[in-house]
């Protein structure tokens, strides 16, 4: 990435954008540590299931990033499908990983029986 920029070349915004692939790295680490910290698998095998392909998503996503960040255009090209395909799994490993945990039912609320005895 060093190499494709040279001072005065490229105007501060679009280095910017160039420079910033980074963060992307770092948003999709964030996104499987909170993920991960989270996770509890259901029972159900459909919710299973869907949890699982949440969580391949979520682990292609950091090394889709870290390809683009080496691979895609240089400056004089602002299309970066790399990246975009990276962030659709971020988002659909997180949609399905929250979807599959949403539809369990709260046991953690005491039964009225139970409250009563109390």
């Amino acid at each position: 990435m060093a190499l494709t920029f040279e001072e005065g070349r490229i105007d501060h915004g679009e280095r910017m954008m160039r420079r910033s692939a980074h963060v992307y790295i770092l948003f999709s680490a964030l996104a499987n540590l909170l993920i991960g910290g989270y996770l509890t698998w259901r029972e159900e095998p459909q919710f299973r299931r869907m949890q699982k392909v949440g969580s391949v998503f979520l682990l292609i996503a950091p090394a889709g990033f870290l390809a683009a960040f080496f691979i895609e255009p240089g400056p004089e090209v602002l299309h970066r499908p790399v990246s975009v395909v990276s962030a659709f799994c971020v988002l659909m490993g997180v949609i399905l990983l929250v979807y599959g945990r949403l539809k369990e039912p709260d046991d953690r609320q005491p039964d009225a029986e139970q409250a009563a005895k109390s």
